[in-house]
């Protein structure tokens, strides 16, 4: 992988992500629905994010934040007239809730330092579903927009996102590498045709198996091994 001209890092629990816990900015965006919507017990919260999450999976493949609150909403029968302004307050209760959470994940020095050693040689780039600006948020919070190009979010794809990234640099997708933690960043790379490798989380148990048509490592301080 010594010629690769451009990395692309995920987000949540890539980039964001505790090497010593394996766990990073998904299990916080789970928890925060919590407090986002306190008038309601945990039991039903649960089992309306799982009738919204699963909604949304089957329409688009994927759920953005904005449209989880309004299935939420849906689901406790809000009134659809008043289901904007909630979508709004919402979204913006659970992104304080998310950056206050973000902001006390421990990036080490070592993952520091690989990710200032790639961006003085190459590129690099954030493909999130996370919408972009949040996405810079949690970047500022951890000192680590310095050492990112250009950050590509909702609302566009990770799909669209990447092909954007590979046209704006002007690459051969197969000497980019991109660094997902689940199974949707594989299946994008194979499908612009460019480099991939997974990160292996605490939330992720199907990458403990190393046995993958591509390397794993467990954090991002790891990859310079697999470059050099």
């Amino acid at each position: 992988m010594a010629d690769i001209k451009c990395l692309v890092l995920d987000l949540d629990n890539t980039t964001l992500l505790d090497e010593k816990t394996g766990r990073g900015s998904e299990e916080i965006k789970d928890a925060a629905w919590y407090p986002v919507f306190p008038e309601y017990s945990r039991g039903e919260l649960d089992s309306a994010m799982r009738e919204a999450k699963s909604k949304l999976s089957l329409a688009t493949g994927q759920a953005d934040r904005q449209d989880v609150v309004r299935e939420i909403c849906r689901y406790f029968h809000v009134a659809e007239d008043k289901i904007g302004g909630e979508v709004v307050r919402r979204c913006d209760a659970f992104n304080q809730v998310v950056q206050k959470g973000i902001a006390k994940i421990e990036v080490s020095e070592q993952t520091r330092g690989v990710l200032d050693w790639f961006s003085q040689k190459v590129p690099i780039y954030v493909n999130t579903a996370t919408p972009t600006e949040p996405a810079r948020e949690s970047l500022d919070a951890l000192g680590l927009t310095r050492f990112v190009k250009g950050i590509y979010g909702r609302p566009g794809t990770k799909l669209g996102n990447l092909q954007k990234i590979i046209e704006v640099e002007g690459v051969d997708p197969k000497k980019v590498l991109y660094i997902d933690d689940q199974p949707t960043g594989w299946a994008v790379a194979q499908q612009v045709g460019c480099r991939f490798v997974g990160i292996r989380t605490e939330r992720n148990k199907a990458w403990h198996d190393t046995s993958q048509p591509f390397p794993i490592i467990r954090s991002l301080s790891e990859l310079s091994s697999l470059v050099s």
